[in-house]
């Protein structure tokens, strides 16, 4: 039975790093930061007249995407919102812009290399299952002498 009890901890350490890691290959653990001055180049990208390049940046925001969802710190009251994604041979870089009804200029930016999504997905899960794995060897350990001092008691 203690076997069942390490292995299927194990899985549950395996199955929280897996969770994890898509968590943050999809952005979400990523945080806003207020811009305290931003350049001018940044508020031109809210002006109605500005043309997209021939990737299509910049372009409107979509308000279902990882950096709006309740883990982020997503500033209140946002009057506009603006995504620019760069792309190259090893990375991506998405940075969106925010302007809040204050004035306020905010930022989200997160980059995916290539090799560290690969690394990523081995670690995470690995470490989970490590850590899954210890847990469950130390529950086991302490029941194990639990159940010695007990029997020592009863004898």
């Amino acid at each position: 039975m203690r076997f069942i009890k390490v292995i299927a901890l194990a899985l549950i350490g395996l199955l929280f790093g897996i969770g994890w890691f898509q968590l943050d290959i999809s952005g979400y653990l990523a945080r806003w930061e207020k811009l305290p001055s931003p350049t001018a180049e940044i508020l031109d990208l809210f002006s109605p007249g500005i043309v997209s390049d021939e990737y299509g940046n910049p372009h409107a925001c979509n308000l279902s995407s990882s950096e709006f969802s309740f883990l982020s710190n997503t500033p209140k009251n946002i009057a506009g919102c603006v995504e620019h994604i760069d792309r190259a041979a090893d990375a991506t870089a998405r940075i969106v812009y925010i302007l809040d009804e204050s004035g306020e200029v905010w930022r989200w930016t997160y980059v995916n290399y290539a090799y560290y999504y690969f690394a990523k997905s081995i670690c995470f899960p690995a470490i989970g299952f490590i850590f899954g794995l210890l847990i469950a060897l130390f529950i086991n350990g302490r029941a194990s002498n639990r159940q010695r001092v007990h029997g020592a008691l009863l004898s």
